[in-house]
């Protein structure tokens, strides 16, 4: 089983929220055959609510490239200018992101619901192709997946950002290797980005190991 940064590029055809010690949103993603994308919707740290930003009509150079893919894995490591880095790449700056719980009372204030009516919405419609950075597994080919039964299970995790961690989880700290979801509407040719920290990661961290630096 391999794991490696990557994208993954396809249509959202299906949605299930889990309720376990670690919530996920998952996605079940059409691209040359059935992948899952695995979303964090909580931290096992605290503080535990995630740092969220939706970015309507999101421009970037590298969104000519991202059209230019194709459906299914593409691995990062042949295509570095693709790679994502939130404190360096002018994608999202932190004071743009708001902390958002998992679950709450009441319309649109949480997570599963922010980014599961932006899902539902481009599963309804049709002509939205996702694009998720993150890190991939699988495929499993004597596993079905645990949430949609597809075989083999495989797909993308780790959709946030993956630098600036501490403790426990400094081993998982990598240098422009974050995580994020893209929608791209070919109706309106408009983008969509939506990004996703834990309010526990740093935003000052070195460029080759990811790893917090103190300040100055």
């Amino acid at each position: 089983m391999r794991h490696r940064y990557c994208i993954l590029k396809g249509r959202p055809r299906q949605m299930a929220l889990d309720d376990d010690a670690t919530p996920h949103i998952e996605i079940k993603v059409a691209a040359k055959g059935w992948h899952r994308v695995a979303v964090n919707a909580r931290s096992i740290q605290p503080p535990h609510e995630l740092l969220f930003a939706r970015i309507a009509d999101f421009r970037h150079p590298m969104l000519r490239q991202l059209m230019a893919l194709p459906n299914g894995i593409t691995d990062i490591a042949s295509k570095r200018a693709l790679a994502l880095d939130y404190t360096r790449g002018g994608y999202i700056r932190r004071e743009r992101m708001r902390v958002v719980p998992f679950r709450k009372k009441g319309p649109k204030n949480d997570l599963r619901e922010l980014i599961g009516l932006e899902l539902a919405g481009a599963i309804k419609e049709g002509g939205v192709s996702l694009y998720v950075f993150g890190e991939s597994w699988g495929p499993e080919p004597t596993r079905p997946d645990k949430y949609f039964g597809f075989t083999p299970g495989q797909g993308i995790h780790d959709v946030h950002m993956n630098q600036g961690s501490r403790a426990d989880f400094r081993g998982t700290n990598r240098a422009r290797q974050d995580g994020a979801l893209f929608l791209h509407d070919h109706r309106t040719n408009r983008w969509t980005a939506l990004f996703l920290a834990f309010q526990s990661q740093s935003w000052r961290t070195d460029p080759k190991t990811g790893h917090p630096v103190k300040h100055r």
